[in-house]
Order: structure tokens, then sequence, then C-alpha cells
């Protein structure tokens, strides 16, 4: 019998993914996340109680805010963001360049 140490458990009545409170392995943002940061922001709650409601650091909810608002968080736009940045991350493959390619073909 296999146990998975980190149990995730969905509740669609609130469209978030709720994980248990041990979090060894760090998790990108899920758009319901994002979502629900957007709901609770707006209606004025606090950082801290917007944390406690996705089960996040409150740290990661001020970046989340401050990474993605441009006049107003928009979640749709901040998941676009996030996957326009991790599309771009990463190492750069140098023989991709013609010319460093054109150098090492040479060289070999």
């Amino acid at each position: 019998m296999t146990h998975n140490r980190f149990p995730t458990r969905i509740c669609l009545s609130k469209n978030i993914i709720r994980r248990n409170s041990v979090m060894s392995h760090y998790t990108h943002l899920t758009i319901f996340e994002r979502a629900r940061i957007f709901l609770l922001h707006e209606k004025g709650y606090s950082l801290r109680k917007i944390a406690s409601d996705i089960h996040r650091s409150p740290a990661t909810v001020s970046r989340e805010l401050n990474r993605n608002s441009e006049e107003k968080y928009s979640p749709s736009q901040a998941n676009r963001k996030y996957a326009t940045r991790r599309k771009n991350c990463g190492r750069r493959k140098i023989l991709n360049n013609p010319r460093v390619w054109a150098i090492v073909r040479r060289l070999i």
C-alpha cells in the first residue's frame, strides 16, 4: 500500500486546491488560487487572511500581487505572465546560435 506524503484535496465549491500543511516541495500558484487571491483582495482582505485561505505564505501572496499588478490585479493576466516567464526561463542552448555553431564546427 502506497501513501501519498502530500495529499491534495480539491474543493470544487471554492475552486481552490488544498494541500497538507506540511509543504516540502514548492508548487506554483494555480489559476484557481490566483482567482481566489483576486476575489479576496478585491473584498479588502489582508494578505495574511488571503494566505491563510489558500494555504500559502503571506510572502507568496504579496509577491504575486506585486509581480502581476499593473493598475489592478487580474488572475488571467497573471497566469499568462507566469506562462511567458516560465517559457523564457532556463538555460539557453548556445548551439542554436548559427555563429557559435559555425565556430564549433570549424574547431572540430
